[in-house]
This record gives C-alpha cells, structure tokens and sequence, in this order.
C-alpha cells in the first residue's frame, strides 16, 4: 500500500508549484486523514506502478491536489473497505478501480462496494485496460459513474486528465 499527496500552493509569481510528500513511501496504516477543502481523498486500486504514475501525472497536469491511498490488489482493496464498514475510517472522496487485479477482479470489489449503503455514495470510475464488453456491462450495471481506458499516449493521458477535471467538478468533489 501507498500514499502520496500532491499540492498546489502559488508561489511568489502566483503560479501554482508543486509540493510533494511521501512519495512512494509504504504507510504503516491504511487510511489517510481527511481535511476540509483539503486535497481529493482518492483510493487507486491498481497493481501496475507505472499506472498509478500516469494517473499521478494526469491529476497533476491539472493542478489538482489529491491524497492517494494505492491498495495493489483485490484482498488489500477488500479489506480497506471492510475497515471503513466495521471502524467507521473516513470515506474516500473518490476510487479508481482496476479491472484486472491480483486476488480478486475489480468488479467483484466494485459489486460488493455498490452493496453497502455506507459505500454507495462514493463515485466509482473504473479505469482499465480491459476492452471486453461484458465488463463494461457488469461496471455499468452494478453503477460505476464512469469507465475510461488506460492511456497509451500523451494525448491520451491529457484526455485523462481532462475527465477526472470534469469528473470532479460535475460530482462536486474537492
């Protein structure tokens, strides 16, 4: 498990700069503290570093400043949820859920996420390499509010950052 933060104060010019923080470390708890108007608090459940590097870059590229909780497979992911369910941790703003996951798939948690009513609130996006319709249908079905494709290339991941830009404005989440 990782976590990282990413923030975005203006410097002397008024331009934003970039400040980071435990980049890459491994934490020793899984959950992050919440502060209001702080940075997106976002779960990635993702086992390619590389990845979870793109989505880094793209959430940057939009100066977007964001708390990232990294679970690297499903039984991690699984049992971050559990916690929030059993100890009441504090909600994510948002999750990024694989498809492909070591353990257990992606839609397996993203089913089980949808079954809980605490749960339910947080907007899920599945972010995949995975091009087989029915996964799409069964993300769809069980209300994941968007399905987006890995980027293969720069113009790809500026798309990318582009959605969750408009994602978070159009699900109000800061």
């Amino acid at each position: 498990m990782v976590i990282a933060s990413h923030n975005f104060n203006s410097q002397a010019d008024g331009r934003p700069s970039k400040q980071q923080t435990s980049e890459g470390t491994t934490a020793k708890k899984d959950s992050f503290e919440v502060h209001p108007n702080g940075p997106v608090q976002i779960v990635v459940v993702e086992d390619n570093a590389g990845d979870v590097d793109l989505l880094r870059k793209a959430l940057a590229d939009q100066q977007i400043a964001y708390h990232l909780l990294v679970l690297e497979d499903g039984r991690k992911a699984l049992s971050f949820f559990e916690g929030i369910i059993n100890e009441g941790r504090e909600l994510p703003s948002f999750i990024i859920l694989d498809l492909n996951l070591p353990a257990v798939h992606g839609l397996t948690i993203l089913e089980r996420i949808r079954g809980v009513p605490r749960l339910k609130s947080i907007p899920v996006v599945i972010l995949t390499s995975s091009t087989l319709p029915d996964e799409r249908k069964r993300a769809t079905a069980a209300g994941v509010e968007a399905y987006w494709n890995k980027p293969h290339s720069l113009d790809e991941l500026e798309a990318l950052g582009q959605s969750l830009a408009k994602f978070f404005r159009q699900y109000n989440i800061t």
